[in-house]
């Protein structure tokens, strides 16, 4: 190096000069960065950027840290549960869970613990509907037997219409199966 100082260490260096990049009328944000670093303004403005920003307060840390425990517990005992380490019958209320076709710890609730699906079982047109099917509502106590599930859920266009947006447990779309064509 015969007296040329090296740029290689410096992190103001403006690499693209194209004339494709160049917008007539327009300063490009990476010029004006090379700027302000050449000119050494930006000397003692690093923490700047984050100078308005509010301090968390005891009581939010502590909030914060207690919601984060207990969503570390529910991951835990989620992950047991999709490991078949604890039995079905001690997380399933409704007697119709399986791990079987679980492919996340997020599928891992019983209709029971939800609570859009507890609504819908108790939604009046719903019980309405069950009383004049003839079925005792007392027993209706899983999602799976609510009037909508069959032509929502288990009904072929539905779940075309809805498969783009579900993985399945090697993270890929759904895709049709020949034996889908009958």
């Amino acid at each position: 190096m015969s007296g040329q100082e090296s740029d290689s260490g410096s992190s103001c260096q403006y690499s693209d000069d194209s004339d494709i990049n160049f917008i007539p009328g327009y300063v490009m944000e990476d010029a004006q960065a090379e700027k302000d670093c050449d000119s050494g303004e930006d000397e003692g403005w690093s923490g700047f950027a984050y100078a308005e920003e509010p301090l968390a307060d005891e009581a939010w840390l502590e909030t914060y840290h207690r919601e984060e425990q207990q969503r570390l517990e529910a991951e835990e005992q989620f992950t047991k549960t999709l490991n078949c380490s604890v039995e079905i019958s001690e997380w399933c209320k409704c007697g119709n869970c399986g791990v079987e076709l679980l492919a996340n710890i997020h599928e891992c609730y019983c209709c029971c613990e939800l609570e859009v699906c507890d609504e819908a079982l108790k939604n009046n047109e719903v019980l309405e509907d069950l009383k004049a099917e003839g079925k005792d509502i007392e027993l209706i106590k899983c999602i799976t037997q609510h009037p909508g599930f069959d032509s929502v859920c288990l009904q072929k266009w539905s779940l075309k219409l809805a498969a783009d947006k579900y993985k399945t447990k090697s993270k890929s779309r759904y895709s049709q199966v020949k034996t889908q064509n009958r």
